[in-house]
Order: C-alpha cells, then structure tokens, then sequence
C-alpha cells in the first residue's frame, strides 16, 4: 500500500477502518511487485492478467484533470472490462505524496499513475498475460487450488517482480484467493487476446456437455 512510516499508517488505520468502514482489519507485511490475476481450474485451465494502476498518457497539451475527462468519456462506450478513472480519496493521497497537480500538463506520451494500486472499478487496466508467463507461475498456484478440496476453480491475487522469470520464494507473493472470482476481465481484458474462461468453468460444472460449443 506505499505506507513510508507508523504515522502514516495510523493515519490510514483511523481514517479509515475506523471511522469509515467500522471493520476490523489485519497488517501485512508490504511486497514490491506488479500485480496479476491468475485463473486456475483442477483440469489446469487458466487465464492470467496484469492489474495496471488507473493512469493518463500525456499529450503535451492537456492537464491530467482534462486528460481523465477524455480517457472517462472513451469508456462510456464499456466495450471491455474498463471502468471510469475515479479520482478520489486515495487519488488525492497519492498525488499529494508524488507531487502531482491536476494541473499539470504531462510530456507527450508521459504516463501519470493516479493511485497505487490496481483496482479495476476504479480505473485499473487489464492486459492478457496468459502466454507471457514463467511456467513456475502455473505450478505455485496448482499448490494453492490443491489445499481447497472442495474447489473446482479459483482465481489468485499474484504479485510478482517478474512473471516471465522462475518464480523462486522471494520472486512472488500471494495476496488473496477468490472462490467466486469475476471473469469479465479476462473475457474482455483491456488489453491482449479474450480468454473463454466461462468455457472452463461450465466444463467443470457440467462435464456432459463438454465439446458441443465452440471455444
């Protein structure tokens, strides 16, 4: 989460667990990497994605306050997974501790990062990585759907400091484990070939009508 010192922190922890959502939370230890989704069944079908931050590309002309206007208007259109720029809270935090105006007017083909981390409802972009990845990848998270029995399916928060190299224990770090994960994304990423995950998970749930469609 970028936190730099205790004070910080505490700042997070009172603003809001406490006084906004009103939750309990845990502290864990911060990881530097990019962020990926792995979708992995028990038949070893998988679809992978890198979570890119919400961010602008400069034109040399326009402020990031107008180049998110134009970016959001583009995706009005939802022809994939791309959700609107939110500029909130955390864009405010993160932009304040990277020096960072609405009002700057960024270098042609600069680009602006507007939060730290990937959250597609917020602006973050999906790009396909199925046939980019180190085979270790696929391999770690089998050991992860191997330990939920009753799992058919599942979809892994990865980070890793590279994903095309072998993925050795201080290379990646598993960030969470989802039961229901969304598909959306890999079906229409941002970015790179569609993945039929559906496809996979209707042959897991009703295997007799396996190869009658297409993939």
């Amino acid at each position: 989460m970028d936190i730099e010192d205790e004070e910080e922190l505490k700042d997070i922890v009172q603003n809001v667990f406490v006084n906004t959502l009103k939750t309990a939370f845990i502290i864990e230890r911060q990881f530097n990497g990019k962020e990926y989704r792995v979708f992995l069944t028990k038949e070893g079908k998988y679809a992978v994605l890198h979570r890119e931050p919400a961010h602008i590309i400069g034109d040399g002309k326009h402020s990031i306050s107008e180049l998110i206007e134009i970016e959001n208007e583009k995706r009005k259109e939802r022809v994939n997974c791309l959700c609107p720029i939110a500029v909130d809270e955390i864009t405010q935090s993160y932009m304040k501790k990277n020096n960072i105006s609405m009002k700057d007017i960024p270098n042609q083909n600069e680009k602006v990062y507007l939060r730290h981390n990937s959250n597609v409802a917020k602006g973050g972009l999906c790009i396909d990585y199925t046939d980019k990845i180190h085979n270790s990848v696929i391999e770690n998270c089998k050991k992860i759907l191997d330990t939920f029995s009753g799992l058919s399916y599942v979809g892994i928060d990865y980070m890793s400091k590279d994903i095309q190299a072998v993925q050795t224990a201080d290379m990646y770090n598993i960030v969470e484990v989802n039961t229901v994960p969304g598909i959306h994304m890999h079906m229409r990423p941002s970015e790179g070939e569609p993945r039929n995950v559906a496809k996979y998970m209707v042959d897991m749930i009703f295997p007799e009508t396996r190869g009658k469609q297409d993939e």
